[in-house]
Order: structure tokens, then sequence, then C-alpha cells
């Protein structure tokens, strides 16, 4: 979780899946409140993720997917 002036900005969750070849980091979901995008908490919140993952709990892959869900998404599904 990611904090400005003791309101919530965004935060992250994933899962560790033991696998043949290690632990591998999935389903993970960062979001970042709309009004603070484009100004690189993802990417801080992205690093600070992986680092952990590799450091708790060894972590030797991710799988990422990407879904992009806002109102103006003239591709979303309604």
């Amino acid at each position: 979780m990611i904090e400005y002036k003791n309101r919530i900005m965004g935060g992250f969750v994933a899962g560790i899946k033991p696998w043949w070849d290690g632990n591998h980091l999935v389903d993970g979901e960062i979001f970042i409140h709309p009004k603070f995008q484009k100004k690189g908490f993802g990417k801080l919140l992205s690093k600070y993720m992986y680092e952990t993952a590799i450091k708790k709990y060894n972590v030797v892959s991710f799988n990422t997917i990407t879904f992009k869900c806002y109102a103006g998404n003239p591709h979303l599904l309604r």
C-alpha cells in the first residue's frame, strides 16, 4: 500500500505459487487511484513488489497479465 497525507493512493496484491523450478509470483494486481496515475507510483510499487518477492519468498519467475479498465476505454465490454 502507498499513502500520501494519510490517504491510500494505491497498493498491490499477489500470490506465491510453488512450482517445479521454484516459487512464482502469480495473479498480481497493482492499483493506483486515477488522481495519482501517470506519476511513477505504479513503477515504484512494482519494483517494491518484485524485490520483496525475491528477498522474502525466493521468487524465480513473475507471471503477468495486463487489463486496463476505465470508463473511457472503447474496448471495455459492457
